[in-house]
């Protein structure tokens, strides 16, 4: 654990799985802290803490290794508004959105059970995005307000798991071992159906059976053969004899 003063640093290093080591890159142009990364064709995108502003914002050419400062990245309209401590970023269909999160966390659905959207829930929050229309609804809050629990989406359905629960009036607070789901909109356990298409029998070609040649040809042919050799036989005495 790092004690003291926090500091705020530039560093930008790169893990290498296959080797198992660390390289240091182009550092970020500004220092800062608590940042959000996504990436997108291929670059990164770099947001630093934003609370009631935009912070700093970067985006970094891995194949280059330079940095560059990025566009206009859009929140939510809540993000001003509702006393954030922290912000996501998040990458739906190749956009990155910000948004305000208070200690929580977000997790986007799959489209097979329910909706492709994007939820963000925080202790008293619940903003829903949907890419389909590019719009935030307010989803149902979690019946147990806590913060820095663990989002987990199975089935398109999302679990919410442990964190810290306020105790009393006074703010305390201690761990929670809570766990609840959440049905999310539009959520059906129905998968889409083709329309029913009736599959065509297969046909085959009656073929006429084969004759039995070969019991014909041993039984018929092979007397006939011995007739004929004995009548050329025949015909052979007698010309012999009529000379």
């Amino acid at each position: 654990m790092i004690s003291g003063n926090p500091v705020v640093t530039s560093v930008n290093e790169v893990y290498n799985i296959a080797t198992n080591t660390w390289e240091t890159k182009a550092p970020l142009p500004d220092s800062d802290m608590n940042l959000q990364a996504t990436v997108i064709n291929g670059e990164i995108l770099v947001k630093g803490v934003a609370y009631l502003g935009e912070g700093s914002s970067y985006i970094y050419n891995p194949a280059t290794d330079n940095w560059s400062t990025s566009i206009a990245t859009p929140f939510s309209s809540w993000y001003q508004t509702e006393g954030a401590q922290n912000y996501l970023q998040i990458n739906v269909n190749n956009k990155t959105m910000i948004t305000g999160v208070q200690d929580g966390a977000a997790t986007e659905t799959s489209g097979i059970n329910g909706p492709v959207s994007v939820y963000v829930i925080g202790s008293r929050v619940n903003e829903v995005y949907s890419p389909s229309n590019d719009s935030w609804t307010k989803g149902a809050v979690m019946p147990t307000l806590r913060s820095d629990f663990g989002l987990a989406v199975s089935n398109d359905l999302l679990y919410a798991i442990g964190g810290f629960s306020q105790t009393n009036s006074n703010g305390n607070v201690a761990p929670s071992a809570v766990n609840e789901q959440y049905t999310p909109f539009g959520y059906s356990t129905q998968a889409p159906t083709a329309s029913p298409t009736k599959t065509p029998t297969p046909t085959t070609t009656q073929l006429p059976s084969p004759n039995p040649t070969v019991p014909e040809f041993q039984v018929l042919t092979i007397p006939i053969l011995f007739a004929m050799m004995f009548i050329a036989g025949l015909l052979v005495y007698f010309k012999k004899h009529n000379k």
